[in-house]
């Protein structure tokens, strides 16, 4: 005869640990999924002031273009103008 208890009694608060991991890894999930939940209305409030911080940027790369443009379009004219009146 085996000294041991048998093996069902003997594992008996270990089958009680895992159970309770089980719930609390289920309580775990369920409070992502509700944070994940929560959490969509505010993705979309922050996406607003994103959009409008690359359509401000859009718009000054657009003007410093334009100034920097400007002086080569007004050369080109003056150029223009005096192959004009030379010919």
């Amino acid at each position: 005869m085996a000294v041991d208890a048998p093996r069902d009694e003997r594992d008996a608060p270990r089958d009680e640990q895992r159970a309770g991991a089980v719930l609390h890894d289920v309580a775990g999930a369920l409070e992502r999924g509700e944070a994940g939940v929560e959490r969509a209305p505010l993705a979309g409030a922050d996406l607003q002031p994103l959009r409008e911080l690359a359509r401000r940027e859009r718009l000054a790369r657009a003007l410093e273009l334009a100034q920097d443009l400007a002086p080569v379009l007004g050369a080109a004219r003056v150029l223009a103008l005096g192959a004009r009146t030379a010919a």
